[in-house]
């Protein structure tokens, strides 16, 4: 049985204006910590059906390799530190992130972001400030970069297969960096991710049981939906790609987060998330879970995330703003 468990180098003093500044300016964020990703070879020979049980183990990885963390600057914001960082992923990919640390010694809750869109770096930039805010009030957090499709575009089924396990994998190597931070409580980690970012979110806390709080922003309800709506792969291919994805799709993993706390938010005018994709993806989730609807299409509102801090509040154990 297996277990389930971009701006040169330098330090600055910032303002929380000026730091809103530098993400708004040429859509530059504060680093590309990793550079040019080093290609590596995805382990496509997998049988064409799989149940969740037989899945598991295609998540595991070594998790005592170093993470070898390569720092490109640090930025402190009031008392909170922002370190734009690299490190060894868990297939040996150089990983970009943003660690966000409060000060103090602890103990923290935890927090694992990951959003909707960019190039593979800069798609971290989403929930930067999301996270700053955080900080301020007791969390550490990583802001991680997307594997699929932000660094590996879709391809094929086998290939994109492949790839969403590879993105798991990362997303769970979030979690050991993140736990080895002074200070962060493991019994109070949660993850916290955007579209893409929130299909993988689903998967992760259906595969590790150190998450025990997920915020789900507008998820698509499937793998195939999302690639063969503006990916450019052969219309032909996408029964058989439907069939492989299957196991993986957030509906079949949403069924395992238990005991995880679900929390979906989705856009009433959302042009990428149908609403009968957004009830069935809901529908099909473990409890304990809930689900709010909001104005800002795919982006969401104000109100989304002043519902998605109080239930973090809530759920972490935050003191009361």
């Amino acid at each position: 049985m297996v277990e389930r468990s971009r701006c040169g180098l330098r330090t600055v003093a910032l303002t929380s204006a000026v730091f809103a500044a530098a993400f708004s300016v040429g859509g530059c964020g504060l680093g590309a910590a990793a550079g040019s990703p080093t290609p590596i070879t995805l382990p496509t020979a997998l049988p064409q059906s799989m149940t969740f049980e037989q899945t598991l183990p295609l998540f595991e990885y070594n998790r005592s390799q170093p993470f070898d963390i390569r720092e490109l600057s640090t930025w402190p914001i009031g008392e909170v530190t922002l370190r734009d960082i690299s490190y060894d992923g868990a297939d040996r990919l150089r990983m970009p992130a943003y660690l966000v640390l409060p000060p103090g010694d602890g103990p923290f809750p935890g927090i694992v972001w990951l959003g909707w869109y960019g190039d593979w770096t800069h798609v971290r930039d989403e929930f930067v400030l999301e996270a700053t805010a955080m900080a301020e009030r007791g969390v550490a957090s990583i802001v991680v970069s997307g594997y699929f499709p932000a660094y590996q575009s879709p391809q094929d089924k086998d290939s994109d297969r492949a790839a969403v396990i590879m993105q798991i994998r990362e997303l769970r190597r979030a979690v050991d960096l993140l736990l080895v931070q002074d200070g962060v409580d493991p019994a109070r980690i949660a993850f916290v991710g955007h579209g893409t970012g929130a299909m993988h979110g689903l998967s992760l806390v259906a595969v590790d049981r150190r998450l025990t709080v997920a915020t789900l922003l507008a998820p698509s309800s499937s793998v195939a939906d999302l690639v063969f709506s503006g990916y450019g792969l052969d219309p032909a291919e996408e029964p058989a790609y439907r069939q492989v994805m299957a196991p993986f799709d957030p509906p079949a993993m949403a069924a395992h987060a238990a005991p995880a706390a679900l929390f979906f938010q989705f856009g009433r005018d959302d042009p990428f998330v149908p609403e009968s994709s957004a009830r069935m993806l809901f529908d099909a989730a473990s409890e304990p879970k809930r689900m709010g609807w909001y104005g800002g299409g795919h982006d969401l509102d104000d109100q989304a995330r002043a519902e998605r801090d109080a239930w973090l509040e809530e759920r972490l154990g935050l003191a009361t703003n």
